[in-house]
């Protein structure tokens, strides 16, 4: 598996993750609708960070807004990843990168859950508030696109499709 691009890669993607390996690996076809979902969240990250300065009225809007969004593709999305970490790990029992990566995942899934369930309940936030979500949201993002698709395709390599399909 080394540091070269597996099979069923495809479009480079340049990462600091990446670094550890060498050479930047394309990203697996088997995770592109996730990184699809990603990019899906990414903007909607932007929208909660550009709230900060909204009036009440239009951030009660981008909340209820963003919490359709959190119930309907991030959670099922974040489900996905979380099957998709089991079974790696399953695969790679050695992988020490893939126990970490999938430990901080999990953390961070745990903890963007408690803020859309604070969000849910604590009627119209702060335009800080929501700044700060959606950075939350970026940051996480960031992390499994630079480091834990890496470590996946590394570590697991030409079996990614199988564990995506499974």
């Amino acid at each position: 598996m080394g540091g070269a691009p597996c099979r069923g890669a495809e479009k480079p993607h340049a990462s600091r993750g990446a670094a550890q390996y060498g050479e930047a690996m394309k990203r697996h076809t088997a995770l592109h609708s996730l990184s699809h979902d990603h990019q899906n969240a990414l903007a909607r990250a932007l929208r909660l960070r550009r709230a900060r300065d909204a009036d009440a009225d239009d951030r009660h809007a981008e909340v209820t807004s963003f919490l359709e969004f959190a119930t309907t593709r991030l959670e099922p999305h974040f489900v996905e990843e979380e099957r998709l970490l089991a079974r790696a790990a399953a695969l790679a029992p050695d992988s020490v990168a893939i126990a970490a990566g999938g430990a901080r995942m999990a953390a961070d899934h745990d903890s963007l859950r408690a803020a859309f369930t604070d969000l849910a309940t604590a009627g119209v936030p702060t335009g800080d508030d929501l700044h700060a979500l959606g950075e939350q949201l970026t940051a996480h993002i960031r992390f499994e696109e630079r480091e834990l698709f890496e470590v996946l395709q590394h570590d697991v390599g030409d079996r990614l499709r199988e564990l995506v399909d499974a």
